[in-house]
C-alpha cells in the first residue's frame, strides 16, 4: 500500500527514519520502525475510507514472517560458524 505524503499535524512530533521510509543498516526495517509507520498510516488516514482489516492483518502477518525468517538467519548464521571453526581441528 502506498501512503501518500500529508502535511504534519500541529504538535506533532517531526518524522523520524521510520516514517520517512529510512531503513536500519542491511535488515531493513525492524519491528519498532514498522509499527511507527502503522501507526503514522492509522493517525493520517482518511477517516470515511479506513484502512482495510483484512490489509492490516497482512500487514501484521508479513511482520510476524519477517522476525521469523531473521531469527532463523542468525541462527544459520552461528551454525555456519561454528561448522567453519570445526573445520580446522578435524580428526585425521
Amino acid at each position: 500500500m502506498i501512503v501518500p505524503p500529508t502535511s504534519p499535524s500541529p504538535g506533532a512530533p517531526a518524522p523520524s527514519s521510520a516514517t520517512t521510509g529510512g531503513t536500519s543498516g542491511a535488515s531493513g526495517v525492524d519491528g519498532g520502525q514498522f509499527m511507527l509507520i502503522l501507526l503514522a498510516q492509522l493517525r493520517n488516514q482518511n477517516p470515511l475510507e479506513p484502512m482495510d482489516n483484512n490489509e492490516m492483518m497482512s500487514q501484521l502477518t508479513q511482520l510476524n514472517s519477517l522476525q521469523q525468517l531473521q531469527k532463523m538467519n542468525a541462527s544459520l548464521e552461528l551454525l555456519v560458524g561454528l561448522a567453519a571453526s570445526g573445520e580446522g581441528g578435524g580428526a585425521e
